[in-house]
């Protein structure tokens, strides 16, 4: 049966040239005996928008430990910023490799690594999937009250680094109103945070009905593609409830 290795890499957008591109893909494969493949390996790029080479096969030596192993593939479509790298192992013998590399017409593109000490597999046990760049605010609403201040969450996760000049639109850095936190970066993940005052909560109250939309947002890939999670709060104010 054939298996399928989903390695999503950094967000972008695409772009295609009538002339192609070439595509030099380096695997890492990993330090262990068993590592390597006979197995025909194959290689296909597709862009943020949807955009994607043909599959292709990777014509190199994959029967190999702990050294890298390259090939280029050559395409009509120029995917200048790519979403993911996907690669199918023909076999049942299975490859493993700690990192993947790329470059389109000889520009280095962001390397992957897999988090902690792990490895990318082609075996059976079914389809993998490695994102970068996703964001993620739980629970996506929530009801909040003008009596104490409401903080949002924005977990930015399979991140190579940390991501700076993260934005909480339409809120801006406001002393007694907004405090917006990058958040420190562990383990390919971050926490972006935006601290709403109590004061500011009960200013919002009196607008759009109190129900105000948030939204997390950094960006990735040389077209700088943003990358968003929202959160949607009702407020509360109890004294408006209180019958005298």
């Amino acid at each position: 049966m054939k298996q399928w290795i989903l390695a999503y890499l950094f967000l972008g957008v695409f772009v295609t040239s009538a002339q192609g591109a070439s595509y030099e893909i380096t695997l890492t494969i990993r330090n262990d005996a068993n590592a390597g493949s006979t197995a025909s390996q194959f290689v296909q790029i597709t862009g943020f928008g949807g955009s994607e080479t043909a599959e292709h096969q990777c014509q190199a030596n994959f029967n190999v430990t702990n050294q890298d192993v390259t090939c280029t593939v050559t395409d009509t479509n120029a995917i200048s910023d790519y979403a993911c790298v996907k690669w199918r192992s023909s076999g049942s013998d299975s490859l493993e490799f700690t990192q993947l590399a790329l470059k389109i017409d000889s520009v280095v593109q962001p390397t992957y690594i897999p988090r902690g000490s792990g490895a990318f597999e082609t075996t059976s046990a079914g389809t993998k999937e490695f994102c970068i760049g996703a964001a993620t605010i739980t629970p996506a609403t929530a009801n909040v009250f003008v009596t104490e201040q409401h903080v949002i969450s924005c977990v930015l996760s399979d991140i190579p680094g940390k991501m700076t000049g993260v934005t909480w639109s339409p809120a801006t850095e406001t002393a007694n109103e907004y405090n917006l936190a990058d958040g420190s970066f562990s383990s390919n993940s971050q926490t972006s945070t935006l601290t709403i005052s109590p004061s500011k909560l009960l200013t919002l109250d009196g607008q759009s009905s109190g129900i105000h939309t948030f939204t997390c947002s950094f960006t990735v890939g040389t077209q700088s593609t943003a990358v968003t999670a929202t959160q949607t709060i009702t407020i509360f104010n109890p004294s408006n409830d209180i019958v005298l």
